[in-house]
């Protein structure tokens, strides 16, 4: 770690930490994988400055299943009229991750306003229940669903 004034930190293209006992602020020079506590001993986080999550459009096409990337933070569900046309499908599947990270957390945005016509039903990709549920349904134009993984995908919203 390289100590910094806190002129350099503000001016910091880089992560940089303030030891809140010591006062001594800190330069990480790789944001990627790092830990704040530990895992039975938490500390607390504060960030200035922007923050920015991992977002991704995702359009359903003729298959009309979209299988969410591990990366991604928001999902912006966008459906198109030729999808929902007459004849309309009952509903559209989304899948959250496979391989996500403990903690992780994925919302789920009917981007287009079109769930009041055409559901959108989440799922686990490993088929597992949901909160006791096959799938997690948006139905309400604009709607958001919010999960989190720990162990199962559960429904935080």
């Amino acid at each position: 770690m390289i100590q910094l004034n806190e002129k350099a930190a503000a001016e910091s293209t880089f992560l940089t930490v303030k030891d809140r006992i010591t006062n001594i602020i800190e330069l990480i020079v790789s944001p990627a994988k790092f830990q704040v506590g530990l895992l039975n001993n938490p500390a607390d986080l504060t960030i200035f400055g922007r923050t920015s999550l991992s977002t991704k459009k995702y359009t359903f096409d003729k298959s009309q299943k979209i299988e969410i990337e591990s990366y991604v933070t928001i999902a912006a569900i966008i459906t198109t009229s030729a999808v929902i046309s007459p004849p309309r499908p009952s509903y559209l599947s989304v899948y959250l991750p496979s391989n996500p990270r403990h903690g992780q957390i994925v919302i789920v945005k009917d981007y287009s306003g079109t769930c009041g016509l055409v559901p959108i039903r989440i799922f686990d990709p490993s088929e597992s229940q949901i909160d006791g549920s096959s799938y997690q349904q948006i139905n309400s134009n604009y709607g958001r669903l919010t999960f989190a993984w720990n162990d199962v995908w559960f429904n935080i919203s």
